[in-house]
Protein backbone atom coordinates (compact mmCIF):
# COMPACT_ATOMS: atom_id res chain seq x y z
CA UNK A 1 0.00 0.00 0.00
CA UNK A 2 2.93 2.49 0.87
CA UNK A 3 4.53 1.85 -2.20
CA UNK A 4 1.76 2.36 -4.31
CA UNK A 5 0.76 5.54 -2.78
CA UNK A 6 4.85 6.55 -3.58
CA UNK A 7 4.28 5.58 -6.99
CA UNK A 8 1.12 7.83 -6.89
CA UNK A 9 2.82 10.88 -6.20
CA UNK A 10 6.14 10.67 -7.81
CA UNK A 11 4.38 9.99 -10.62
CA UNK A 12 2.02 13.37 -10.10
CA UNK A 13 5.26 15.07 -9.56
CA UNK A 14 6.55 13.78 -12.39
CA UNK A 15 3.82 14.67 -14.98
CA UNK A 16 3.64 18.18 -13.39
CA UNK A 17 7.21 18.91 -13.62
CA UNK A 18 6.80 17.95 -17.19
CA UNK A 19 3.96 20.06 -18.27
CA UNK A 20 5.78 22.68 -16.16
CA UNK A 21 8.95 22.35 -18.34
CA UNK A 22 7.16 22.04 -21.72
CA UNK A 23 5.15 25.80 -20.76
CA UNK A 24 8.60 27.31 -19.64
CA UNK A 25 10.23 25.80 -23.23
CA UNK A 26 7.55 27.50 -24.68
CA UNK A 27 7.80 30.80 -23.10
CA UNK A 28 11.28 30.86 -23.69
CA UNK A 29 11.16 30.09 -27.34
CA UNK A 30 8.21 32.42 -27.88
CA UNK A 31 10.65 35.46 -25.95
CA UNK A 32 13.35 34.22 -28.53
CA UNK A 33 11.65 34.62 -31.70
CA UNK A 34 9.32 37.22 -30.81
CA UNK A 35 10.40 39.43 -27.97
CA UNK A 36 9.10 42.73 -28.40
CA UNK A 37 6.12 41.83 -30.35
CA UNK A 38 5.14 38.74 -27.33
CA UNK A 39 5.71 41.47 -24.62
CA UNK A 40 3.62 43.68 -26.51
CA UNK A 41 0.67 40.52 -26.97
CA UNK A 42 -1.88 40.63 -23.84
CA UNK A 43 -3.49 36.97 -25.01
CA UNK A 44 -0.28 35.29 -24.97
CA UNK A 45 0.40 36.60 -21.36
CA UNK A 46 -3.40 36.32 -20.50
CA UNK A 47 -2.90 32.52 -21.62
CA UNK A 48 0.43 32.36 -19.91
CA UNK A 49 -0.25 30.86 -16.30
CA UNK A 50 -1.53 26.86 -17.20
CA UNK A 51 -1.28 26.49 -13.43
CA UNK A 52 -0.21 27.73 -10.36
CA UNK A 53 3.78 27.10 -10.65
CA UNK A 54 5.07 28.61 -8.00
CA UNK A 55 3.70 26.28 -5.74
CA UNK A 56 6.29 23.80 -7.65
CA UNK A 57 9.60 26.22 -6.76
CA UNK A 58 10.83 23.89 -4.53
CA UNK A 59 10.28 20.34 -6.34
CA UNK A 60 13.82 18.65 -6.19
CA UNK A 61 12.64 14.64 -6.32
CA UNK A 62 14.39 12.87 -9.23
CA UNK A 63 15.81 16.01 -10.13
CA UNK A 64 19.29 16.88 -11.66
CA UNK A 65 20.75 19.99 -10.52
CA UNK A 66 20.94 21.27 -13.52
CA UNK A 67 16.92 20.18 -14.21
CA UNK A 68 15.98 22.01 -10.70
CA UNK A 69 17.57 25.33 -12.19
CA UNK A 70 15.99 25.25 -15.12
CA UNK A 71 12.52 24.81 -13.66
CA UNK A 72 13.13 27.49 -10.46
CA UNK A 73 14.45 29.80 -13.17
CA UNK A 74 11.37 29.07 -15.48
CA UNK A 75 9.08 29.70 -13.07
CA UNK A 76 10.65 33.26 -11.95
CA UNK A 77 11.07 34.32 -15.19
CA UNK A 78 7.84 33.59 -16.34
CA UNK A 79 6.36 35.54 -12.76
CA UNK A 80 9.07 38.70 -13.67
CA UNK A 81 7.29 38.92 -17.42
CA UNK A 82 4.07 38.58 -15.97
CA UNK A 83 4.60 41.07 -13.39
CA UNK A 84 6.36 43.49 -16.01
CA UNK A 85 3.08 43.21 -17.90
CA UNK A 86 0.64 44.34 -15.62
CA UNK A 87 2.61 46.96 -14.49
CA UNK A 88 2.78 48.11 -18.29
CA UNK A 89 -0.84 48.77 -17.65
CA UNK A 90 -1.92 45.38 -19.73
CA UNK A 91 -3.55 43.47 -16.97
CA UNK A 92 -3.32 40.22 -17.06
CA UNK A 93 -3.51 37.25 -14.35
CA UNK A 94 -0.89 37.71 -12.03
CA UNK A 95 -2.64 40.68 -10.26
CA UNK A 96 -5.04 38.04 -8.90
CA UNK A 97 -2.26 36.08 -7.52
CA UNK A 98 0.12 38.37 -5.61
CA UNK A 99 -0.31 37.71 -2.02
CA UNK A 100 -0.25 33.51 -2.91
CA UNK A 101 3.09 34.13 -5.16
CA UNK A 102 4.59 36.85 -2.81
CA UNK A 103 3.82 33.77 -0.15
CA UNK A 104 4.75 31.00 -1.69
CA UNK A 105 8.44 32.14 -3.11
CA UNK A 106 9.35 33.93 -0.29
CA UNK A 107 11.71 31.31 1.34
CA UNK A 108 13.16 29.99 -2.00
CA UNK A 109 16.18 29.09 -1.90
CA UNK A 110 18.99 27.78 -4.42
CA UNK A 111 22.52 27.60 -4.42
CA UNK A 112 22.90 28.79 -7.53
CA UNK A 113 23.38 32.29 -7.26
CA UNK A 114 21.74 33.37 -10.59
CA UNK A 115 18.18 32.13 -9.74
CA UNK A 116 19.09 34.16 -6.34
CA UNK A 117 18.87 37.15 -8.20
CA UNK A 118 16.04 36.45 -10.58
CA UNK A 119 14.26 35.40 -6.88
CA UNK A 120 15.23 38.87 -5.50
CA UNK A 121 14.07 40.20 -9.07
CA UNK A 122 11.15 38.50 -8.79
CA UNK A 123 9.80 39.17 -5.56
CA UNK A 124 10.51 42.92 -6.08
CA UNK A 125 8.49 42.68 -8.85
CA UNK A 126 5.59 41.21 -7.29
CA UNK A 127 5.99 43.79 -4.38
CA UNK A 128 5.41 46.63 -7.58
CA UNK A 129 2.38 45.09 -8.58
CA UNK A 130 1.03 44.45 -4.99
CA UNK A 131 1.45 48.02 -4.55
CA UNK A 132 -0.02 49.01 -8.33
CA UNK A 133 -2.92 47.72 -7.54
CA UNK A 134 -3.29 49.73 -4.17
CA UNK A 135 -2.36 53.18 -5.74
CA UNK A 136 1.24 52.94 -4.20
CA UNK A 137 2.95 52.80 -7.38
CA UNK A 138 5.18 54.89 -8.71
CA UNK A 139 6.33 55.27 -12.47
CA UNK A 140 9.75 55.71 -11.55
CA UNK A 141 10.06 52.37 -10.22
CA UNK A 142 9.28 50.80 -13.52
CA UNK A 143 12.94 51.11 -14.73
CA UNK A 144 13.85 48.76 -12.23
CA UNK A 145 11.58 46.24 -13.58
CA UNK A 146 12.95 47.28 -17.33
CA UNK A 147 16.55 46.24 -15.35
CA UNK A 148 15.03 43.00 -14.21
CA UNK A 149 13.66 41.97 -17.53
CA UNK A 150 16.93 42.42 -19.20
CA UNK A 151 19.11 41.09 -16.91
CA UNK A 152 16.60 37.86 -17.23
CA UNK A 153 17.19 37.99 -20.58
CA UNK A 154 20.90 38.49 -21.47
CA UNK A 155 21.45 35.62 -17.83
CA UNK A 156 18.57 32.78 -18.47
CA UNK A 157 16.48 33.31 -21.50
CA UNK A 158 19.11 33.67 -23.85
CA UNK A 159 21.47 32.35 -22.44
CA UNK A 160 19.86 29.25 -21.98
CA UNK A 161 18.80 28.92 -25.79
CA UNK A 162 22.91 28.81 -26.09
CA UNK A 163 23.04 25.67 -24.22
Amino acid sequence: MFKQFIHTVFKAESKEVTQITSDIKSFYKNIEENSASCMADGRYFNNLITAKYWGCLNLKKGLSNREQDFLQQGILSMLLFLSFHFLENKGGPIGSHTIEIYKSIMYFRSPNQESMKLHHLTMNAITLVEKKKHGRFNQETNSEIYKSITWTLQNIILADATC
